[in-house]
């Protein structure tokens, strides 16, 4: 024990020794859900939850796109809307960022599949959200 002006230094120990500790390792963000809107610039929300509980949503897409049924876009119409997007000077930064528009259009809409719980899957794997 460390005496400082008569009073014990045992609590400042304790103190310190619980701000040395590491934080715990934050959880990531989850995607609860994708959702069509009608009558808005942007015809899909995806809900996303952060690790202190907080939700937010990301808007993205139209509804001419690769997975939306009836919307008559082809294979080739994916390789070069991709081909497209990929050659964006501003979509660099957002290529790593799971929640960007940039990302939820690329791998959502214009995935592989052209079911959108399929593309959802996989977009939940890549991202690990």
């Amino acid at each position: 024990m460390v005496y400082i002006q008569g009073k014990t230094k045992k609590c400042l120990d304790a103190l310190y020794t619980h701000i040395a500790q590491p934080a715990p390792p934050s959880q990531p963000m989850k995607l609860l859900r994708v959702e069509r809107t009608r009558g808005l610039a942007k015809e899909y929300v995806a809900t996303f939850q952060k690790p202190d509980g907080r939700k937010y949503m990301r808007r993205f897409g139209t509804g001419s796109n690769y997975a939306t049924p009836g919307s008559g876009k082809t294979k080739a119409d994916r390789d070069n809307y991709r081909a497209r997007h990929r050659a964006n000077p501003k979509s660099k930064g957002a290529e790593r960022k799971g929640d960007s528009p940039f990302n939820l259009s690329m791998h959502i809409l214009w995935g592989e599949s052209r079911s959108i719980a399929e593309n959802v899957k996989a977009y939940k794997k890549r991202f690990g959200v």
